[in-house]
């Protein structure tokens, strides 16, 4: 992943990423897929508030 690309995606701006870089992400930090999207509709109903 490009350094830029992550510096997008911290800033919140509207940033697409293919499925299979999520996985070699999580995988890299020994992450379990559906424990990741668990986390994102976490931090997803917590930024509706």
């Amino acid at each position: 992943m490009e350094e830029k690309s992550l510096r997008d995606i911290i800033k919140g701006k509207n940033y697409q990423i293919s499925l299979s870089t999520i996985y070699k992400i999580c995988e890299s930090r020994e992450i379990k897929l559906s424990d990741f999207f668990i986390a994102v509709e976490k931090w997803g109903k917590s930024t509706k508030s």
